[in-house]
């Protein structure tokens, strides 16, 4: 396997149903260039996470 690596920074975007798109669009507007500029520091990843469900207490819910 291999061992997990804990980022030391990480720029989270919140992006819409067309995935690709979206990717070509945070690929686009933040290169390696503008993250340092924001204070990241190099190599960068970029990487998708989906969230797939919200679970929220409702009235007709348990607990």
């Amino acid at each position: 396997g291999v061992a997990n690596a804990v980022p030391r920074w990480v720029l989270l975007l919140e992006g819409w149903g067309d995935e690709a798109d979206f990717i070509a669009l945070a690929k686009a507007e933040l290169g390696s260039d503008r993250l340092a500029a924001l204070g990241g520091e190099a190599p960068f990843t970029l990487g998708l996470y989906r969230h797939q469900i919200t679970r929220t207490k409702t009235q007709w819910s348990a607990g």
